[in-house]
């Protein structure tokens, strides 16, 4: 039961990951946003800290 449990709660974490990947594609490409803007905005959305959310913002991961 244990091992069900944080299995699921990995799914979860990967689900919001890719949530929040798939938004600042979305403000790149559909927006002018600043890159800080859309930091404040996935912080924001997603409940991040800004070290959380500067992963994403991270080029290598654009």
């Amino acid at each position: 039961m244990w091992l069900n449990m944080r299995d699921n709660e990995i799914r979860a974490e990967g689900r919001k990951e890719g949530m929040v990947f798939q938004a600042v594609k979305m403000y790149r490409d559909l927006t002018s946003l600043s890159d800080a803007q859309i930091m404040e905005k996935i912080m924001s959305d997603f409940q991040l800290s800004r070290e959380q959310a500067e992963k994403y913002l991270d080029p290598a991961f654009a």
